[in-house]
């Protein structure tokens, strides 16, 4: 589980935190792309404010200030792609300083799961950065229970309590790395009595991520976000 505690980060904004994480190697341009769910930075991005990203494991953080990265979404995915550079380049030169990354890369970076869908009954599991512990890494557990097409996710029976949104999730046995399967987005409970009951998590496939990742290569990574919707999200990918 070293590899998968490397990938994640605390994403933390002027009204609140949840998770990321890293979502493939940097591109040809030493550009990095942060995978989370969209609810998790809407408000920062949308009122123009900061977003700090840590690597808790590692004791290293970066303030990424508005222009700093380039922002892309889905509303009804609840998808968000942030993409900043690793070059030195670019507005995070001074903290770069010549020296560092803003924050370490994982030692080797986890391989997405390709087109092929869990059937239920698959056990996957997930992490993040529960509000009840923001600084420390949760690791859950549970079995694929459907696949849902128009949502581009799995209803998974476990937990997703709030700040693990955004957190990766996937698959791992003890002979092979883990691979990554989706994001955690939602956690819907049962309240068919009235009441809050036990529910199902909702963890969307990472495709989309990736696709758009790898079709944004060249893009620049500053000075762009975008806040909006399905409309602009249609076009680069991360909306069915």
């Amino acid at each position: 589980m070293d590899t998968v505690r490397q990938h994640a980060l605390l994403l933390e904004t002027p009204e609140g935190s949840g998770t990321a994480f890293f979502l493939a190697p940097p591109d040809k341009n030493q550009v990095v792309g942060i995978a989370t769910a969209r609810h998790v930075v809407e408000r920062a991005v949308r009122w123009v404010q900061p977003i700090r990203l840590s690597s808790v494991e590692r004791g290293k953080s970066v303030l990424l200030m508005p222009g700093q990265f380039s922002f892309h979404a889905s509303t009804s995915l609840d998808l968000a792609l942030l993409r900043i550079s690793y070059s030195g380049r670019g507005r995070l030169q001074s903290q770069l300083q010549g020296e560092d990354p803003p924050i370490p890369l994982p030692s080797a970076f986890l391989p997405h799961l390709d087109q092929v869908r869990l059937v239920p009954g698959e056990e996957i599991g997930w992490c993040g950065y529960p509000a009840v512990a923001p600084r420390t890494l949760c690791f859950f557990s549970g079995r694929v229970s459907a696949w849902l097409e128009e949502e581009l996710g799995y209803l998974v029976d476990g937990v997703a309590i709030n700040g693990v949104s955004g957190g990766p999730a996937f698959v791992h046995e003890e002979s092979t790395p883990a691979v990554l399967v989706g994001v955690v987005t939602a956690y819907i409970p049962n309240r068919a009595t009235g009441e809050a009951l036990p529910g199902v998590s909702l963890v969307r496939a990472i495709n989309p991520y990736v696709s758009l990742f790898n079709k944004l290569e060249g893009e620049p990574a500053d000075g762009t976000s975008d806040a909006g919707g399905d409309d602009s999200a249609t076009s680069q990918g991360l909306s069915p």
